[in-house]
Protein backbone atom coordinates (compact mmCIF):
# COMPACT_ATOMS: atom_id res chain seq x y z
CA UNK A 1 0.00 0.00 0.00
CA UNK A 2 1.09 3.67 -0.51
CA UNK A 3 3.10 4.93 2.28
CA UNK A 4 1.40 7.90 3.02
CA UNK A 5 -2.04 6.25 2.66
CA UNK A 6 -1.12 3.70 5.08
CA UNK A 7 0.02 6.10 7.16
CA UNK A 8 -3.24 7.93 7.29
CA UNK A 9 -5.03 5.15 7.80
CA UNK A 10 -3.27 3.28 10.50
CA UNK A 11 -5.39 3.83 13.71
CA UNK A 12 -8.33 4.46 11.52
CA UNK A 13 -11.61 2.93 13.62
CA UNK A 14 -14.93 2.59 12.20
CA UNK A 15 -16.50 3.78 15.48
CA UNK A 16 -14.95 7.11 15.62
CA UNK A 17 -16.47 7.91 12.36
CA UNK A 18 -20.38 6.28 12.51
CA UNK A 19 -22.42 7.21 14.57
CA UNK A 20 -24.08 5.09 17.72
CA UNK A 21 -27.23 3.58 15.95
CA UNK A 22 -25.25 3.20 12.41
CA UNK A 23 -22.63 0.78 14.45
CA UNK A 24 -25.52 -0.71 16.04
CA UNK A 25 -27.15 -1.67 13.17
CA UNK A 26 -23.92 -2.92 11.37
CA UNK A 27 -23.03 -5.18 15.22
CA UNK A 28 -26.75 -6.71 14.41
CA UNK A 29 -25.66 -7.52 10.76
CA UNK A 30 -22.14 -8.92 11.82
CA UNK A 31 -23.94 -11.23 14.56
CA UNK A 32 -26.55 -12.25 11.84
CA UNK A 33 -24.04 -13.58 9.65
CA UNK A 34 -23.27 -10.91 7.50
CA UNK A 35 -19.77 -9.99 5.79
CA UNK A 36 -18.16 -6.98 5.22
CA UNK A 37 -18.94 -6.80 1.44
CA UNK A 38 -22.99 -8.13 2.47
CA UNK A 39 -23.11 -5.42 5.12
CA UNK A 40 -21.80 -2.72 2.58
CA UNK A 41 -24.50 -4.29 -0.36
CA UNK A 42 -27.34 -3.78 2.73
CA UNK A 43 -26.51 0.14 3.02
CA UNK A 44 -26.89 0.24 -0.98
CA UNK A 45 -30.11 -1.10 -0.72
CA UNK A 46 -31.49 1.46 2.22
CA UNK A 47 -32.82 3.93 -0.58
CA UNK A 48 -34.70 1.36 -2.29
CA UNK A 49 -37.06 0.45 0.74
CA UNK A 50 -40.46 1.32 -0.26
CA UNK A 51 -41.22 2.92 2.99
CA UNK A 52 -38.36 5.49 2.85
CA UNK A 53 -38.77 9.16 0.60
CA UNK A 54 -35.20 10.65 -0.84
CA UNK A 55 -34.17 13.72 -0.01
CA UNK A 56 -36.36 15.78 -2.36
CA UNK A 57 -39.84 13.91 -2.15
CA UNK A 58 -37.89 12.26 -5.11
CA UNK A 59 -38.14 8.59 -6.71
CA UNK A 60 -36.78 6.49 -4.55
CA UNK A 61 -34.74 4.15 -6.41
CA UNK A 62 -30.51 3.72 -6.79
CA UNK A 63 -29.18 1.86 -9.90
CA UNK A 64 -26.17 1.63 -8.66
CA UNK A 65 -24.08 -1.67 -7.68
CA UNK A 66 -21.39 -2.45 -5.17
CA UNK A 67 -18.63 -2.78 -7.91
CA UNK A 68 -19.06 0.75 -9.27
CA UNK A 69 -18.81 2.29 -5.74
CA UNK A 70 -15.57 0.33 -4.95
CA UNK A 71 -14.03 1.04 -8.21
CA UNK A 72 -14.55 5.17 -7.86
CA UNK A 73 -14.03 4.42 -3.67
CA UNK A 74 -10.22 3.02 -5.34
CA UNK A 75 -9.68 5.36 -7.71
CA UNK A 76 -10.07 7.78 -5.35
CA UNK A 77 -8.11 6.76 -2.35
CA UNK A 78 -5.12 4.68 -5.20
CA UNK A 79 -5.38 5.80 -8.83
CA UNK A 80 -4.53 8.92 -10.66
CA UNK A 81 -8.20 9.96 -11.65
CA UNK A 82 -8.82 12.26 -8.73
CA UNK A 83 -4.88 12.65 -7.30
CA UNK A 84 -5.84 16.46 -6.69
CA UNK A 85 -8.71 15.88 -4.77
CA UNK A 86 -7.36 13.59 -2.77
CA UNK A 87 -4.66 15.51 -1.98
CA UNK A 88 -6.86 18.03 -0.22
CA UNK A 89 -8.99 15.20 1.32
CA UNK A 90 -6.01 13.78 2.83
CA UNK A 91 -4.72 17.48 4.25
CA UNK A 92 -7.56 16.96 6.24
CA UNK A 93 -6.61 16.04 10.44
CA UNK A 94 -9.34 13.73 11.05
CA UNK A 95 -10.22 10.14 9.91
CA UNK A 96 -14.20 11.62 10.11
CA UNK A 97 -13.16 14.70 8.39
CA UNK A 98 -11.23 12.74 5.52
CA UNK A 99 -14.47 9.96 5.26
CA UNK A 100 -16.60 12.69 4.93
CA UNK A 101 -14.10 14.45 2.25
CA UNK A 102 -14.54 11.04 0.10
CA UNK A 103 -17.71 11.03 0.82
CA UNK A 104 -18.33 13.97 -0.71
CA UNK A 105 -16.67 13.73 -3.66
CA UNK A 106 -17.69 10.40 -4.41
CA UNK A 107 -21.59 11.40 -4.04
CA UNK A 108 -21.41 13.77 -6.80
CA UNK A 109 -19.18 11.78 -8.86
CA UNK A 110 -21.59 8.78 -8.48
CA UNK A 111 -25.39 11.08 -7.32
CA UNK A 112 -25.94 9.29 -4.19
CA UNK A 113 -26.98 11.32 -0.97
CA UNK A 114 -23.78 11.54 1.22
CA UNK A 115 -26.01 10.05 4.26
CA UNK A 116 -26.21 6.83 1.93
CA UNK A 117 -22.98 6.97 1.14
CA UNK A 118 -21.19 7.96 4.17
CA UNK A 119 -21.11 4.66 6.15
CA UNK A 120 -20.50 2.82 2.91
CA UNK A 121 -16.85 4.76 2.88
CA UNK A 122 -15.97 4.33 6.55
CA UNK A 123 -16.61 0.44 5.88
CA UNK A 124 -14.65 0.09 2.90
CA UNK A 125 -11.93 1.63 4.77
CA UNK A 126 -10.88 -1.44 6.28
CA UNK A 127 -11.03 -3.50 2.76
CA UNK A 128 -8.88 -1.16 1.55
CA UNK A 129 -6.27 -1.42 4.55
CA UNK A 130 -6.73 -5.21 4.18
CA UNK A 131 -6.22 -5.65 0.45
CA UNK A 132 -4.23 -2.49 -0.50
CA UNK A 133 -3.65 -0.04 -3.45
CA UNK A 134 -1.22 -2.28 -5.01
CA UNK A 135 -3.72 -5.12 -5.33
CA UNK A 136 -6.58 -2.97 -6.32
CA UNK A 137 -4.74 -1.63 -9.04
CA UNK A 138 -3.28 -5.30 -10.06
CA UNK A 139 -6.75 -6.55 -9.91
CA UNK A 140 -7.82 -3.58 -12.34
CA UNK A 141 -5.85 -4.29 -14.39
CA UNK A 142 -6.69 -7.81 -15.26
CA UNK A 143 -10.13 -6.89 -15.38
CA UNK A 144 -9.67 -4.52 -18.38
CA UNK A 145 -7.31 -7.00 -19.88
CA UNK A 146 -10.26 -9.74 -19.72
CA UNK A 147 -12.31 -6.92 -21.01
CA UNK A 148 -10.40 -6.19 -23.78
CA UNK A 149 -9.96 -10.03 -24.59
CA UNK A 150 -13.30 -10.81 -24.20
CA UNK A 151 -14.09 -7.76 -26.95
CA UNK A 152 -11.27 -8.48 -29.10
CA UNK A 153 -13.14 -12.23 -29.46
CA UNK A 154 -16.47 -11.07 -30.03
CA UNK A 155 -15.76 -8.94 -32.61
CA UNK A 156 -13.88 -11.77 -34.18
CA UNK A 157 -16.99 -13.81 -34.32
Amino acid sequence: MNVEIEEIFRNFKIENCLEKYQLTLIEEMQQNGLNEEEIIQSFLMIPNQKNMQTLGGGKNTLNITLDVVKKEFFELICGDKYATERQKIFDSKTHKAITTGITTKLSLVLSIEQAILYPIIVLLIPLLRKFGCESYKTVQTELENQKISLISDNNND
